[in-house]
């Protein structure tokens, strides 16, 4: 799985051809950076990847994850892996991942699928989508 970061503002949607099928990917969620949230797109698939890294604005505004973090972390001191600076940390103002806006199953499915990317396979029941949320960092602590 590759996750990628767009840098310049807090949403992103792109419209791409994919073996001849157009698919819409949406850069949302994502790592505060200063004042800036920077979204975020994961995808397992290699042919989406490869259509992401092949759009011109790739390098620039889209980046993997990993450049992502090296360029911002050198732009701003003192933030962990996850962006987060240590005051916040320490206060607990901001829990990576957490949703407490989601109280529903459907709600934090959707959250899934729209906002960390993954796809309806597999996302069948309560604890395949509990389950998921685990592996890709999300939790949704209001959940009922």
């Amino acid at each position: 799985m590759k996750k990628y970061i767009y840098i310049h503002g807090t949403e992103a949607a792109f419209t791409l051809e994919i073996n001849g099928v157009t698919r819409s990917i949406v850069f949302s969620g994502g790592r505060v950076v200063g004042s800036l949230r920077q979204p975020f797109y994961w995808t397992n698939d290699v042919a989406e990847q490869k259509a992401i890294e092949a759009l011109s604005c790739f390098g620039t505004l889209i980046l993997p994850e990993d450049e992502s973090r090296a360029k911002a972390d050198q732009e701003i001191v003192g933030l962990d892996e996850y962006g987060v600076d240590e005051v916040e940390q320490e206060l607990g103002f901001l829990e990576v991942g957490s949703h407490p806006e989601v109280t529903k199953i459907q709600e934090a499915k959707s959250v899934l699928i729209n906002t960390y990317g993954l796809t309806h396979d597999g996302l069948l029941n309560k604890a395949a989508i509990l389950g998921a949320a685990k592996e890709v960092g999300a939790s949704f602590p209001n959940l009922k």
